[in-house]
């Protein structure tokens, strides 16, 4: 990594990375939904869902990018210290702000 991030920093970079990875998967999940009951014969709606789609990828770009930049090592020590961190920040993540009530949150209500 070449730029010298500070732990406050570093907790903040992966922090931002799951984000964008939840974020992307959430955006990817309603292009699906979307594709699947669109009218395969309506091109305006086609095109429509073929930005979003490609937009959902260019975000998806930019985080393999910073993935690939900041946060990839050689060194094994330093892979596994950061693999620890993010890992921390991930189930912390997933416990706290991924769970059961903010999938009833988002479900549609009958």
């Amino acid at each position: 990594m070449a730029i010298k991030f500070t732990e406050e920093e570093e907790r903040k970079l992966y922090a931002g990375m799951y984000l964008l990875f939840k974020g992307i998967t959430f955006l990817d999940n309603v292009n699906t939904s979307v594709f699947e009951r669109m009218d395969a014969e309506n091109e305006i709606e086609k095109k429509e869902i073929k930005e979003f789609l490609w937009k959902i990828s260019k975000i998806s770009e930019a985080r393999a990018r910073i993935d690939d930049e900041y946060i990839y090592t050689e060194d094994e020590a330093e892979a596994e210290r950061r693999g620890n961190i993010e890992d921390e920040i991930n189930e912390w993540l997933e416990h706290n702000l991924f769970n059961a009530k903010l999938k009833t949150f988002l479900s549609t209500k009958d």
